[in-house]
């Protein structure tokens, strides 16, 4: 016997009954909430606000040169956290940068816009030595174009390398054309 329904949008993916409610979540990414009476005004939030200016155009000529279409975006080395959010918006986003105060900023600041988490983390790290797994990203970008430059960056070839998915995955990292011989022999030594 049904003692109570009600219709909701899209398909459900998680039902949790907690405090004399039902939660439920589904996948497209709405919140139902359902309780004993029904709230006259409910708190609505704004889906949050795509950063405006370069970092978007940057995104999209980089989404447009690799072809990439989803999947796990690293950002190795954050400048302002504005490029990695704007990646956000079409990839799951991990990203690394060693400056403490700079990481807990721009978690703070993505935790209260509500999109830490789900579609971006931002870690404390070394982004030229950080371990990741295997075949993780389909993009690897940076913030800080800089750290890629000399000997460090070259030796971070191999762990960008791991880090890519095979068949698709792509760095796009402003490596300066002069600076390139010693990436391509790099790459040549991992493909032999």
């Amino acid at each position: 016997k049904i003692s109570w329904q009600a219709s909701i949008e899209g398909e459900p993916v998680s039902v949790v009954a907690a405090s004399g409610r039902l939660f439920v979540t589904t996948r497209e990414g709405r919140l139902y909430t359902f309780g004993e009476k029904e709230v006259a005004e409910p708190v609505v939030h704004a889906q949050p606000a795509a950063p405006a200016g370069d970092a978007a155009m940057q995104a999209e000529a980089i989404v447009q040169a690799a072809e990439a279409i989803g999947g796990y975006c690293l950002v190795l080395g954050l400048e302002d956290g504005l490029l990695a959010e704007t990646l956000a918006e079409q990839f799951t986003v991990i990203a690394i940068d060693p400056d403490v105060a700079k990481v807990d900023a721009l978690r703070r600041s993505l935790h209260t816009r509500g999109i830490y988490g789900s579609q971006i983390s931002v870690h404390v790290g070394d982004p030229l030595t950080h371990s990741f797994p295997p075949f993780l990203a389909s993009l690897v970008v940076t913030e800080t174009p800089d750290r890629f430059e000399g000997q460090a960056g070259v030796a971070a070839f191999q762990n960008v390398f791991h880090a890519l998915r095979p068949y698709g995955g792509t760095a796009c990292l402003p490596v300066p054309k002069a600076a390139r011989a010693p990436w391509k022999k790099s790459a040549a030594s991992i493909e032999t």
